[in-house]
């Protein structure tokens, strides 16, 4: 069953969209958001364990793949462990949809979500989304800087030739990244990441996006 790009957009009239890559600044922007303008946040990283308890292997088999250890799991080829994590995204972006619809039909949602560029197009005009973008090489040279990420980094070091696997996931990242001239065809609002420019200035930028007084 397709749904019509109109019934969507209609059903999410009342939520903001920030998307991009991880290190775009999401989470900070979001959070800003949340506390100067009074809006809901959503944020997709946090839902996944909710998500996957209603996961059907048939429908979602990326969020349903099965590891059987982490040696096997980490040293999968770059390529397939790439087209895993797009998959992934991909699966868990339409269970986010249906917990925005129904957190947003009363109250104003900002969401910090993975929504993958064609599929935000059926379910948001202009003004309602923003991209925050990290440079390719910032995000895999960064990746398992996060605290969130430590747990991962310390399973990849648990495996037999730690610094290959390493290596190997860095590469499924790089592969798994989408160029940033795909971000800026897309039609909607990108900000690029940059150290010289301000949290605050970012802020404005998307509060001028969005409308917001």
């Amino acid at each position: 069953m397709n749904i019509a790009d109109n019934i969507l957009k209609h059903h999410l009239k009342n939520v903001l969209f920030v998307t991009g890559t991880a290190y775009g600044g999401k989470t900070t922007m979001t959070k800003l958001i949340e506390k100067k303008h009074g809006f809901l946040r959503y944020r997709q990283s946090t839902k996944f364990d909710e998500h996957l308890a209603y996961a059907n292997k048939h429908y979602q088999p990326a969020m349903c793949y099965q590891r059987q250890d982490w040696q096997s799991f980490f040293n999968r080829p770059a390529d397939e462990y790439a087209k895993w994590l797009k998959d992934g995204i991909a699966e868990q972006a339409e269970m986010a949809i249906i917990d925005l619809i129904k957190l947003s039909q009363n109250q104003r949602v900002i969401a910090d979500v993975h929504i993958p560029l064609e599929c935000l197009k059926h379910i948001a005009d202009y003004h309602q989304a923003v991209l925050l973008i990290a440079e390719p090489d910032m995000i895999v040279e960064s990746f398992f800087n996060r605290e969130d990420k430590q747990d991962m980094y310390e399973c990849i070091m648990s495996t037999s030739h730690p610094q290959e696997t390493l290596e190997n996931v860095k590469n499924a990242l790089k592969a798994a990244s989408i160029p940033l001239e795909e971000f800026h065809k897309s039609g909607f609002k990108c900000i690029i990441r940059d150290d010289d420019r301000s949290i605050e200035q970012t802020f404005h930028e998307i509060e001028k996006h969005f409308h917001l007084g």
